[in-house]
């Protein structure tokens, strides 16, 4: 199966990791997964505007060691969409991608605790399909089913930037995003 799902980055931007320390260093229940709101990084987005993109929203996800998240897909419509994600600490934890084992089954909506939304799907209703390890920076699909396996005993950070093409005024497919970006992919 072609990897449309999962890329290594190399960007030549140091983005700033200031105000992740302060979320780290907050008193939060590190035995249950966690989401952040996250103010823009105005490096990255300066370098994503050579390409006609910007950060269309930016977050932290933190996942406890020996924990999966749940199979969902990002945002409140199902449509290929793409992130750059971070990933500090949990060295092994992967991504995992899945499709609906039916065509019919119809997700249901949540809302976190950011005010974004989510469909989710129970275990039973998807099939694996792909799996990958997300270094730093990594582009990923969070369009489709999706979860995070951290099978390891450390703490897994995520910074997350949403890909939004602000002349389009939409989110650009993982296509889009993978053309836009191609000669940061790592080979």
């Amino acid at each position: 199966m072609k990897n449309t799902f999962c890329l290594d980055l190399n960007l030549p931007v140091t983005i700033d990791l200031s105000e992740f320390d302060q979320i780290k260093s907050t008193d939060i229940d590190r035995t249950i997964f966690n989401q952040f709101d996250l103010s823009l990084d105005k490096n990255l987005n300066e370098f994503l505007k050579k390409y006609r993109l910007e950060i269309g929203h930016s977050e932290v996800f933190y996942t406890p060691p020996n924990t999966t998240t749940g199979i969902h897909i990002d945002s409140n419509d199902i449509a290929s969409k793409t992130k750059i994600n971070y990933i500090f600490g949990a060295g092994g934890s992967r991504m995992q991608w899945f499709k609906p084992k039916d065509s019919t089954i119809v997700p249901g909506l949540k809302k976190t605790v950011i005010d974004t939304y989510y469909y989710y799907y129970n275990d039973d209703q998807c099939d694996l399909i792909y799996s990958a390890e997300v270094a730093q920076p990594s582009m990923v699909e969070v369009g489709i089913p999706h979860n995070v396996v951290n099978n390891t005993n450390e703490p897994r950070w995520c910074l997350s930037y949403i890909m939004y093409d602000p002349y389009q005024k939409i989110r650009p497919s993982w296509a889009d995003v993978h053309e836009r970006l191609q000669e940061f992919v790592v080979h």
